[in-house]
């Protein structure tokens, strides 16, 4: 290595925690308007420096410890989950990438394939680790943060979502068996409310935590990784245990 590619290498890392500020501000522009209105309703994001009744300035991405491990809900852009996980298992870097099978149609006879249950890969890393693959991989581009609009009283302001290891667990758990009782939910404000918590004691999903909830006319167990994603199971009565 010359000299000269020895000073652009420096150089480059040295940026990382610079890149890292500015992407968390970038991230807002591509999440904001869809987290802003599931907390302020019907007030728009205007052109001026307010959003609403807001101050745009209080709206900046609130900075996490960028050197601790966390796992990361990541939605993945242009459909290629199955690419990006690759390169993740390439690199070692560990990650989640839920799928199910589907039926398709190729040279007129039907397939069963597999297909990513989400638009989201889930990645248990460092955010300067993921920032600096999503500025210097093109296979790993694709990746885009979620992020949620918080307001703790004295302001709105975003934060990069993380999730926390026991929900992960819980959803890596149900999620990995090919059950034809699990089915993935739309994620709406809906699964955000209390219901009665259980546990399973017996079967597949004994030691799974979640919630009852009503779908479709069911009583379910509904496991969620709260503002992003939710599973529900039919699980016979029998087979839980009513927690406080």
């Amino acid at each position: 290595m010359t000299n000269g590619q020895k000073g652009f290498t420096l150089f480059c890392i040295l940026l990382v925690p610079f890149f890292i500020i500015i992407e968390q501000v970038i991230v807002v522009a591509e999440s904001v308007h869809h987290d802003a209105f599931r907390l302020y309703g019907n007030h728009q994001f205007s052109r001026s420096l307010h959003w609403g009744n807001v101050p745009l300035l209080c709206c900046l991405a609130m900075p996490i410890d960028h050197t601790k491990l966390y796992w990361f809900p990541l939605r993945v852009a242009n459909h290629r989950e199955f690419r990006v996980r690759d390169e993740l298992s390439r690199l070692a870097i560990e990650h989640y990438l839920p799928v199910k099978w589907a039926q398709r149609i190729y040279g007129g006879h039907i397939h069963r394939v597999e297909v990513p249950a989400l638009n989201m890969i889930f990645v248990h890393a460092t955010q300067e680790t993921i920032t600096t693959q999503k500025m210097f991989n093109s296979e790993l581009s694709y990746l885009r943060y979620k992020m949620n609009v918080v307001d703790d009283g004295e302001g709105a302001h975003t934060e990069i979502m993380t999730v926390p290891d026991r929900e992960m667990d819980a959803f890596i758990k149900v999620t990995r068996c090919s059950d034809a009782r699990l089915q993935y939910l739309v994620y709406t404000d809906f699964l955000d409310k209390e219901g009665r918590k259980v546990k399973v004691i017996d079967g597949d999903f004994a030691g799974v935590e979640g919630q009852i909830k009503r779908i479709r006319k069911d009583r379910c167990v509904v496991v969620c990784v709260r503002g992003v994603a939710a599973v529900a199971l039919q699980i016979p009565f029998e087979q839980l245990e009513f927690i406080k």
